[in-house]
């Protein structure tokens, strides 16, 4: 271990408490980097327990519940760090990705807003937004977020597969082979991306009531 990440790794219990709090933090967000996900959270409960109003250490802990799937136990954490830290943006942004795992995705809309609100630039926020209302079937919406995201981020794989999907939702043809075919140009996987959110092309075609194109369930299947 170096000079520097011995320092990192230990804690000098001569300075305020809540500079441990913060050192604890910190440390528990270097486990976390690491993968040693049970340190991490001694680290981050230890913050909290020392400085019951440390907004980053609740959000750090509400990330490490929502690595272990643990998703209402995320949400109290992001709610708590909102309440601490009311215009803090990743928190909002976080706990919006929460909901839109459970589903509800109304909550999840209202917190990738206010994540927008506070940074005006977060693509990532404009095309997790964008899929909230995809799957609310409010296709206009997810679109017009997609866009967005893609004008703040013109890289980003992501949003034109979302956008591709988006455009077959509404049997835009073409539009959403133009869209796929970049996403796949740029280096994205569409048949893994699609399997992830929809299963199957049969699945798609049940859930929406569209039947794809040949060509397009070709481009879906095909590894």
């Amino acid at each position: 271990m170096s000079l520097m990440n011995a320092d990192v790794m230990s804690l000098d219990l001569d300075t305020s408490i809540v500079d441990v709090a913060r050192a604890h933090n910190y440390r528990g967000f270097i486990f976390f980097q690491q993968g040693d996900l049970d340190r991490a959270i001694e680290d981050f409960n230890s913050a909290i327990e020392l400085n019951p109003n440390y907004a980053d250490a609740y959000y750090n802990r509400g990330i490490f519940y929502g690595k272990k799937n643990i998703l209402d136990d995320a949400i109290k954490d992001f709610s708590k760090a909102i309440e601490l830290k009311p215009e803090y943006a990743r928190a909002y942004y976080s706990r919006g990705a929460a909901y839109g795992y459970k589903g509800e995705y109304d909550d999840a809309i209202k917190d990738f807003s206010k994540a927008i609100e506070l940074n005006r630039y977060d693509a990532i926020a404009y095309n997790n937004r964008g899929s909230a209302y995809r799957r609310k079937n409010q296709i206009e919406e997810a679109i017009s977020d997609y866009t967005e995201a893609i004008r703040l981020k013109p890289d980003f794989i992501d949003a034109y597969n979302n956008r591709g999907l988006a455009w077959l939702q509404l049997g835009e043809w073409e539009k959403a082979k133009l869209d796929l075919s970049k996403a796949t140009f740029m280096g994205g996987d569409i048949v893994v991306a699609f399997q992830k959110i929809h299963g199957s092309i049969a699945d798609f075609e049940q859930e929406y009531n569209i039947p794809l194109q040949k060509d397009i369930a070709t481009m879906l299947t095909q590894q």
